[in-house]
């Protein structure tokens, strides 16, 4: 798989303009990398905070992967960052139900988009659970949610999940790492704690 951004956005009026282009230029990439048996996958980014990049809204996104298929080229699809929903304003729920169709991978981790003056404002990928940041084990439970409801996490089916974060404040890679699996699989046990619970109540 190949990840990646769509460059910087030159604002509302050229927009329209750098998106043929980006749907020119993925379908050329595209073709390119299906002789290698590659995917490439566009990956939405924040227009305001930080990264200023064209793609931009998930709905977005995935109207430029749909207008490049309707090109013939099927190996162009979506990846998910969790921690970018944030920065986008959206609704992880709604954003799993627009990438649903052209989803190949995810991303998990967290951001800051409300402490300019954190270290870690925008899309630095702090880690889970950490001041000021987005995202804790609630969020990632939603993430599991929202994935399991579209399909995209389900029996039978291989998917792709990585954890994209730094290492905590004054913690080593490996310290930080044991945080953040002790935290996914405490996440991965209350989505199925709920769930059961949903299941008894219907």
């Amino acid at each position: 798989k190949m990840n990646i951004a769509s460059g910087p956005d030159p604002g509302p009026d050229e927009r329209p303009a750098a998106k043929a282009r980006f749907v020119q230029f993925l379908c050329e990439l595209g073709r390119g990398a299906a002789e290698h048996g590659m995917q490439v996958l566009i990956e939405p980014f924040d227009r305001s905070i930080g990264k200023g990049f064209l793609i931009g809204p998930t709905a977005e996104a995935a109207e430029v992967v749909e207008r490049v298929q309707q090109e013939g080229v099927n190996n162009v699809g979506l990846m998910l960052d969790m921690g970018h929903i944030p920065l986008l304003e959206e609704d992880i729920h709604r954003a799993f139900e627009i990438s649903a169709p052209y989803l190949h991978h995810t991303h998990v981790g967290s951001c800051v988009k409300r402490d300019p003056n954190n270290e870690f404002y925008g899309d630095k990928h702090p880690p889970w659970g950490l001041e000021g940041g987005e995202c804790d084990v609630p969020e990632v439970v939603e993430f599991f949610d929202a994935a399991f409801a579209v399909g995209y996490l389900r029996p039978g089916h291989r998917a792709t999940v990585t954890l994209e974060m730094q290492p905590y404040p004054g913690l080593s890679a490996d310290e930080s790492i044991d945080i953040w699996l002790e935290k996914l699989d405490e996440a991965w046990s209350l989505y199925w704690s709920q769930r059961r619970q949903g299941d008894d109540v219907a």
